[in-house]
């Protein structure tokens, strides 16, 4: 019996890694295109609050903002140190299992979602206040605190692929049997045995716990056994070849419909339930384009908690999800350049629906000065904005902003406030996920 074990075991593995390495892996469409806090630091994200995107090897994209009145594009990069460290063998596709799937505690959360961030833009007085007009640089970080858990529908996709890949090594292994008498149980104990030490550690999207596998052996195990033995043909090779394709074709259609539904999804990726992220900044100002002249303007930290659900009625073609979210903000500002006389105090929140690739949002946020000028009566400011995207594909998102923004600096906070609209395309320059 060992050695009928051992030989078919050998036969199979040889003809499992052959099978492997013509498989094509999965594909899932990448996030759309977030802002990084450098963004945010420079004063030139139409979004003040968003909900944090998965972290990225590397990623640059350029988007629109209102500069001194005017519509500037505007530049940033961001990339993950972790990632960086630990590429893997393909870096243009990102690891599900390895990130959104694996129980992190929370360092190890802290150390894969920390992000570095940089950006550029035209500086506006409004923001930095008495420092030169110039080029703006805004540095940033961010990680996650508490990270959330994996889509209902990533999971659904998971299950469906790991059932695939089974049926097609069982019927694998059927198909190789080399025992005098065609023995079922016996390929199907091996064929278990072979998922959990062999097929499931090298998958790349392995998310079953032990009580999940074992709650998949009992299933399947009285099923197939009961199917094969009802139509009585559990002795004839062939024949149960032939149903345990059958099996692995019908299992193959459901795993497509599921990543079908997944990447309907507009940030596919991204987790749900509830997450917390930090994030820190500061900008600097080279003022009249001189390099020799660079300031410090501003230096500030965040808090940006947020709770998704997905809304979709049960067998819905279409994905539906409701975030809230809400920031908190401490800003120190550089009075001796001249930046403003207080510190800000922002707290706010932001409310968002998405459909398939449509999202639309609605953000307050309230800003609180520490101190203005004697001739302003007021030490408070706000911004209003509505907004709707549409990622068009991978790299490429569509963006409408309308409302009104913070009153520049304290020195303008009883001025009226302004209104804005802005629209256009945010472009990936470049993006390399993660496998």
């Amino acid at each position: 019996m060992k050695t009928k074990l051992f030989t078919l075991a050998l036969i199979y593995l040889l003809q499992w890694q052959y099978l492997r390495a013509q498989s094509v892996p999965p594909k899932f469409e990448s996030l759309k295109l977030n802002s990084s806090p450098a963004f945010v630091m420079l004063g030139t994200e139409p979004d003040n609050i968003q909900r944090p995107s998965t972290p990225t090897q590397f990623v640059a994209g350029m988007n629109n903002a209102m500069v001194d009145g005017k519509l500037q594009p505007n530049v940033a990069f961001e990339f993950s140190p972790y990632y960086l460290a630990n590429p893997k063998k393909d870096s243009k596709q990102f690891n599900p299992s390895y990130y959104l799937l694996d129980k992190q505690n929370l360092i190890k959360t802290m150390k894969r979602t920390f992000s570095v961030s940089m950006g550029t833009s035209s500086t506006d007085k409004q923001v930095f206040g008495n420092l030169k007009p110039g080029t703006g640089i805004g540095l940033g970080l961010n990680f996650l605190l508490l990270d959330g858990k994996p889509s209902p529908q990533l999971k659904k996709w998971n299950d469906a692929y790991i059932k695939q890949a089974f049926y097609d090594k069982f019927a694998a292994m059927a198909r190789v049997y080399a025992g005098k008498d065609f023995d079922i149980s016996l390929i199907m104990n091996q064929a278990f045995y072979t998922l959990e030490n062999d097929i499931l550690p090298a998958e790349e999207f392995n998310t079953l716990s032990q009580k999940e596998l074992k709650n998949f052996i009992e299933t399947v195990s009285k099923t197939v056994l009961y199917d094969l033995k009802a139509a009585g043909i559990e002795k004839d090779k062939d024949a149960t070849v032939k149903f345990l394709d059958n099996l692995a074709t019908d299992a193959l259609k459901v795993e497509s419909i599921e990543l079908d539904l997944l990447n309907k999804q507009s940030n596919p990726l991204s987790k749900q339930g509830f997450m917390i992220e930090f994030s820190a900044g500061q900008a600097y100002v080279f003022e009249d384009n001189n390099f020799s002249e660079l300031s410090l303007a501003k230096s500030a930290f965040w808090l940006t908690p947020s709770y998704r659900w997905d809304v979709s009625s049960e067998n819905s073609q279409s994905i539906s999800l409701l975030d809230l979210m809400a920031v908190i903000r401490y800003t120190s500002n550089n009075s001796e350049a001249g930046v403003d006389l207080g510190n800000y105090l922002d707290t706010g929140t932001k409310m968002a629906f998405t459909q398939n690739k449509w999202t639309g949002s609605l953000e307050f946020v309230y800003r609180h000065a520490s101190e203005t000028p004697p001739n302003v009566n007021k030490n408070y400011t706000y911004r209003l904005t509505s907004g709707i995207d549409y990622k068009i594909s991978d790299l490429l998102t569509f963006k409408f902003n309308f409302g009104t923004g913070f009153d520049g600096n304290t020195s303008t906070y009883t001025d009226p406030k302004k209104i804005f609209a802005i629209g256009g395309l945010n472009f990936g320059l470049m993006g390399l996920k993660l496998k």
